[in-house]
């Protein structure tokens, strides 16, 4: 006997041990006698296995038959599946569905207050897109369309991200709406269109009186013309920032909470396109951050090299002269920063010192040794301007500092100057030698000794770099600094310390292989 010819009372049965429901909805559609048999008891299964599931689903599938029945089997119209879960009238509104959410909001008891994660019934309507929900929802006076989500986000937002002008303009119209209304980290529906560059709901925004175009928002405390410098280069800010500053409405000199203003972020952003506009609107080219940066001094430092931006800002008739906190000035900077062009930048300009020292007497030479920056170092060495013997506060010069980072290869750039004073003491007395012996930099020694350093140089405790070269226990730094003819063998320190009451065994034994003519083996050799 066919499946199809099988008495109702026998289908039920087969039925009742059908275990999932995608099983019994393959035999319900096996025939129309199937169907008509097993449907109230499909309808029924779904209700004593899922509970509303199937009248969630049945809305967002926009069966409004199968929506009723639900209801008519005593399924909750407000049902679902978890706490912060999706209830048939959102999932209706995010279809489009208009009809079935029409036959809901005629549901006594239905909840329009409730908002999950993706928000309320309207919040749902505007991720859908369909502007008819959007209408027919706002009609309904029991509508509150400022309602947030549990992540604090209203439709006001949702229509801001999602980029819908014509839900934006439903939504301005409504008096009911708040359009400065404050989200998830306090950014307004304007801050939302700018970080995602949707320049028509910008324009709408900006054109309606009752937007705040100042409001400042976010952990850093931005307004939406600094946050259109920080969107992504994809959103176009530069068309945002027009869109912004057309309006008449916009304060463009108000500042984060680390007092960057507009123009202070244009100036590290990768192109001068935006330092053009802002200026063209009168922005203040010498406005100063949190920490005293100009405009000129934030593109000098910033990561990337950004001598275009340095560039325009000084063709522009940003101040040379500026220094931030510091004391440091933009060549410093960019000498500090490894920008190599700018610093090409800055010297081929002229205006500029290139000797000036911050409040430490770091010059910019300085400033790139310490870094190790070994192309702004040769780029300052050849420059005839640039005085390498310049001492910082402490009497260190460049040649110091090479040996302070035992660097190699910054002390050879330095020699490259034949002015260049290998021999020149710091405040305590040191040498650039007397810094590498106790550096133990061995390389540095032998290149300094090569070069003439002077290895009889005291400091001033009257220590000689032998002394501390034995004190180290360093037996090939000591024979290299042996092997020079000038060594001074009676040496005392200010402590009445002489060269060999430094000396350990090993070293005792290297200077008893020393030529008979040395007056320091003599000593040991009775």
């Amino acid at each position: 006997m066919y499946l199809a010819n099988l008495p109702c009372e026998i289908l039920l049965v087969i039925a009742e041990f059908v275990e999932h429901e995608r099983d019994l909805n393959a035999l319900v559609q096996t025939s129309f006698r199937c169907y008509s048999g097993l449907n109230i008891f499909l309808y029924r299964h779904s209700v004593r296995n899922t509970c509303g599931a199937g009248l969630v689903s049945a809305a967002g599938k926009g069966s409004l038959g199968a929506v009723q029945k639900f209801l008519d089997l005593g399924v909750d119209v407000n049902w679902k599946r978890a706490p912060r879960g999706q209830t048939a009238i959102q999932n209706a509104a995010l279809g489009g569905h208009i009809e079935v959410v029409r036959h809901l909001l005629n549901i006594k008891g239905i909840k329009l207050r409730y908002a999950n994660d993706l928000g309320s019934v309207l919040d749902y309507a505007i991720r859908g897109g369909s502007i008819p929900m959007v209408k027919l929802l706002l009609a309904d006076s029991r509508i509150k369309p400022n309602i947030k989500s549990t992540k604090r986000s209203a439709p006001i937002h949702h229509a801001a991200d999602t980029g819908n002008p014509d839900v934006m303009k439903l939504l301005l119209a409504d008096k009911r709406v708040d359009p400065n209304l404050r989200g998830g980290i306090r950014r307004t529906a304007l801050h939302i269109a700018v970080r995602k560059g949707h320049h028509a709901v910008q324009k709408l925004l900006v054109e309606h009186s009752d937007v705040d175009l100042n409001a400042k928002a976010g952990p850093l405390a931005r307004t939406p013309l600094l946050e259109a410098l920080k969107a992504p280069i994809e959103t176009s800010p530069a068309d945002s920032l027009r869109i912004l500053l057309s309006s008449g409405r916009v304060d463009i000199e108000m500042c984060d909470n680390r007092l960057n203003s507009a123009l202070s972020l244009a100036a590290k952003a990768k192109s001068p396109e935006y330092i053009e506009i802002l200026l063209e609107w009168g922005a203040n080219i010498e406005s100063r951050d949190h920490y005293e940066f100009t405009p000129l001094l934030t593109a000098a430092r910033a990561p990337g090299d950004l001598c275009d931006n340095v560039e325009f800002l000084l063709n522009s008739g940003a101040d040379l002269r500026a220094v931030e906190m510091e004391g440091r000035n933009a060549l410093a900077l960019a000498a500090q920063y490894n920008n190599s062009k700018t610093v090409e930048l800055l010297l081929r300009h002229g205006g500029i010192d290139p000797n000036i020292s911050d409040n430490v007497g770091f010059t910019p030479l300085l400033l790139a040794t310490h870094e190790d920056n070994f192309g702004i170092m040769s780029t300052l060495v050849s420059c005839d301007r640039v005085d390498v013997n310049r001492k910082d506060n402490f009497g260190n010069t460049a040649m110091h500092q090479a040996s302070y980072n035992s660097s190699l290869r910054s002390a050879k750039i330095l020699l490259e100057r034949e002015e260049a004073d290998i021999n020149v003491k710091n405040n305590e007395g040191l040498s650039p030698l007397a810094l590498a012996v106790a550096r133990e930099s061995n390389s540095l020694v032998s290149i300094y000794t090569r070069y003439g350093a002077d290895i009889n140089s005291r400091d001033n405790t009257g220590t000689t770099p032998v002394m501390v070269a034995i004190k180290n226990k360093n037996v090939p730094m000591v024979k290299e600094l042996l092997s020079m003819g000038t060594l001074d063998f009676d040496p005392k320190n200010d402590q009445g310390m002489a060269l060999l009451n430094c000396a350990s065994q090993s070293l005792i034994e290297l200077i008893r292989e020393k030529p008979d003519g040395n007056p320091l083996a003599a000593c040991y050799m009775q």
